[in-house]
């Protein structure tokens, strides 16, 4: 069984800062993303809306309390990457990707296509960011994108689908062989403030 905590999210202060950010964000994207993907965003954000930060009160939280990351403000990492940030960030890259692996590097949540290793994909294989994929191969990315993140009882998952700006995407087509590793670097480096990022990765592998 589980316990539902009655609340009214929208009064919450903490839930309300969000919401205004939203419409900052997508003020900021000027029209450039898919009319799909606003729409997902806009599920995203209104379930949010709808469930608030969970509480100690509900069962699945009952021994985490999230209310400092409530509280807090946080800078989007995504915004504020700079060339010298990257460099002292990817700097041990290679020796975490691994030799002879295809590797994709993501620094502060976006890919960084010039440090990663995709050279040699097998035909049947795309590997790199969601963002790109989303313009370059969107017939690969709508039937599933949103399909398995449950944004109903998470309201985290919730609060990624509506602020991802990139990710990882890999599809690998039916009946293709990929016979090195795949590995997907993730780093990220801020100014000691608090910070986020919202990375949405989607793997795909057709039988």
């Amino acid at each position: 069984m589980t316990a539902v905590a009655e609340r009214e999210p929208r009064t919450d202060p903490a839930v309300a800062r969000l919401l205004a950010d939203y419409q900052t964000f997508v003020a900021s994207t000027n029209g450039k993303m898919p009319a799909w993907v606003r729409e997902l965003r806009d599920r995203g954000i209104q379930r949010f809306a709808e469930a608030g930060f969970p509480s100690t009160k509900e069962e699945w939280w009952r021994f985490t309390s999230v209310e400092p990351i409530a509280r807090g403000r946080f800078v989007d990492l995504a915004e504020q990457t700079s060339p010298a940030d990257l460099s002292e960030a990817l700097r041990d890259v290679e020796a975490v990707g691994g030799q002879g692996a295809h590797v994709a590097v993501f620094h502060n949540g976006r890919f960084v296509r010039h440090q990663s290793s995709l050279d040699g994909l097998p035909e049947g294989v795309v590997i790199g960011g969601l963002r790109d994929a989303l313009e370059s191969h969107p017939d690969l990315v709508r039937p599933y994108l949103g399909q398995v993140a449950d944004i109903e009882s998470n309201p985290f998952t919730a609060l990624n689908t509506a602020f991802f700006r990139d990710g990882a995407f890999v599809h690998v087509a039916r009946n293709v062989v990929v016979e090195q590793p795949i590995q997907l670097v993730f780093v990220s480096s801020g100014n000691g403030e608090p910070w986020v990022t919202h990375p949405r990765n989607l793997v795909v592998f057709d039988y």
